[in-house]
């Protein structure tokens, strides 16, 4: 999703994540954000709730070693849908990158269990991953990139595609050869990846 999705009206983008998933539960993983997780998981918790959905989970992981939990590992074995927030991309990878955390939910994408994610959570999905260099897109060099979470490897997801004014960043990251494919999301819109 390219971020900013409506949670108050039609919802539309956000029923089409239940849709898709077909899911009874849903684990919110707030950890993108570093100022307010705890305010942005009961958003979505109340969100997802009234679109019908049973149970909703948020795994509120603010440190790596947090993602070695037990816990967190069992409820992403109870989930059918796993859903990242808006914040930071680099956070996300920094925290969750190398952890079993991050080895599960592959494993249980694998299986047929959806990841969804807005803004920084859909970003991190990539493979290369881009942040920064917003103003300065058309500036050589001024792009930067890193390992994301490989979800949907070789593409390079962008998000707040026009109204962050993002078309220069992914054009320069592709043309220097970081990326083959990128793809550039608006707000209040997403795309659907399936096998």
């Amino acid at each position: 999703i390219g971020g900013n999705e409506d949670k108050t009206r039609e919802k539309f983008v956000l029923n089409e994540v239940v849709n898709v998933s077909k899911a009874k539960v849903i684990s919110i993983i707030p950890t993108a954000s570093r100022y307010y997780p705890y305010e942005l998981g009961d958003k979505y918790r109340d969100v997802f709730g009234q679109l019908g959905i049973e149970r909703v989970e948020v795994i509120d992981i603010r440190y790596k070693e947090e993602a070695e939990a037990e816990s967190h590992l069992n409820i992403l074995d109870e989930s059918d849908c796993v859903f990242f927030t808006g914040g930071d991309q680099v956070r996300l990878m920094e925290i969750l990158g190398g952890t079993k955390f991050l080895d599960k939910l592959r494993l249980r994408l694998n299986a047929g269990m959806t990841v969804a994610g807005t803004s920084a959570g859909a970003a991190v999905m990539s493979n290369p991953m881009i942040f920064d260099g917003d103003e300065m897109g058309f500036l050589k060099g001024s792009v930067n990139h890193g390992d994301g979470f490989g979800i949907i490897d070789g593409i390079t997801v962008d998000t707040h595609f026009l109204v962050r004014n993002r078309i220069p960043r992914l054009v320069q990251f592709l043309l220097r050869g970081h990326g083959n494919i990128g793809v550039g999301i608006a707000e209040d819109t997403g795309i659907i990846i399936s096998p």
